[in-house]
């Protein structure tokens, strides 16, 4: 792990056990050393902007994916009991105010649901190693609606902040000219002279996503999503397979 924001303090709770300070990888036994922990014991923490070192929950409307929930930050939703970091989702209606760039105006819109996600942008940054977590997940295996995921998304994107995302997620290419079309597609790619913000010369940047899972369960009405619960983990990277190539279906 590679701190980004919180330089200087440390990322290991002070709950976590000493034998969980190193661990052997088994692919090349490779020994590894914990950077960061979080065992959630301290009960009531607060997650809202600024009151957390190392996550914060958002409070938005989600507009990916046709999400149906606006996030609300208040312990209400996001909180620790037990041990555990506790999210709820309620079937409460949020009203809100967007701006419609499209329209060019402000809107007055309306979620039907309220939930809760927390985030680590720009906290620290995953480069490589294990990550492991124990999650109890919500609903019943065979009620569809729900749709809960853990994820790590590139720290040049953030999560729901559609405007951030924008030809940057899941971008991983580093080449210029190799496929022409990709050149404007991706916000800050190898052949930009300039390309600001401090970023260096002919370097592709992006913002990849690795799902660690996804899970959906199951439902008998037809139309309303998958008929059997699954979970996917995945890599998004791009570009993708060519339309030309052989290109996987069904999973």
């Amino acid at each position: 792990v590679q701190r980004c924001a919180s330089v200087g303090q440390t990322m290991i709770d002070s709950y976590t056990s000493v034998e969980s300070y190193s661990v052997t990888r088994k692919t090349d036994g490779r020994q590894l050393s914990l950077v960061m922990s979080d065992e959630f014991e301290v009960d009531g923490r607060q997650f809202g902007k600024g009151k957390d070192k190392l996550f914060e929950a958002i409070e938005k409307p989600d507009n990916t994916n046709e999400a149906i929930q606006f996030y609300n930050s208040s312990s209400e939703y996001v909180t620790t009991g037990g041990g555990s970091l506790l999210i709820m989702t309620k079937a409460v209606k949020t009203n809100y105010v967007e701006w419609d760039s499209g329209a060019k105006q402000y809107q007055a819109l309306t979620k039907n649901y309220t939930s809760g996600m927390i985030q680590s942008w720009n906290k620290f940054c995953f480069t490589g190693g294990i990550l492991e977590m124990s999650i109890e997940l919500p609903g019943e295996v065979d009620s569809g609606g729900l749709w809960p995921a853990a994820w790590l998304m590139g720290n040049l994107a953030r999560a729901t902040f559609e405007k951030s995302t924008m030809h940057v997620w899941p971008w991983s290419y580093n080449k210029c000219g190799a496929i022409q079309y990709l050149d404007d597609k991706q916000e800050v790619n190898a052949c930009m002279n300039e390309p600001g913000f401090g970023l260096r010369q002919h370097q592709g940047r992006g913002a990849p996503e690795i799902d660690i899972f996804e899970v959906m369960p199951g439902h008998e009405m037809p139309g309303t999503g998958p008929v059997n619960a699954f979970m996917s983990s995945s890599l998004q990277v791009a570009p993708g397979i060519s339309k030309t190539q052989h290109r996987p279906v069904n999973g």
